[in-house]
């Protein structure tokens, strides 16, 4: 691609065109305000996140069990297995949603910024 004169502003990134590189106001303004901005938007979104893979997770037992909530560990009506089974279901789609909630965010401050979030 070819992008003349406006070269040194824009630059390709893997996900489009994000400013970078040479641009001062850039550097000294954009990625400061994004990194600040960066951890309460991905607190919020880990929040909202937790409660719909709950919800989720909640939905999920229903269908595979047939009872309206997942036992809880000292709940004494259910045995074992049961107890493995709902804290598992409830582990993986809580990893899950973590999962696709880390990647997003660091994929939109990488197209806000240019830089790849720091951990």
């Amino acid at each position: 691609m070819h992008y003349g004169r406006a070269r040194r502003l824009v630059q390709p990134s893997r996900f489009g065109l994000s400013l970078g590189g040479q641009n001062p106001i850039h550097a000294k303004v954009v990625q400061p305000v994004m990194k600040l901005l960066f951890t309460p938007a991905r607190m919020l979104a880990g929040i909202l996140g937790g409660v719909a893979a709950s919800a989720a997770s909640g939905q999920i037992w229903k269908l595979v069990s047939g009872t309206k909530e997942a036992p809880d560990a000292t709940d004494r009506d259910h045995g074992w297995g049961t107890v493995i089974a709902a804290a598992a279901l409830q582990g993986a789609v809580f990893a899950v949603v973590k999962a696709a909630i880390d990647r997003g965010s660091a994929v939109a401050y990488h197209r806000a910024t240019g830089e790849w979030p720091d951990k």
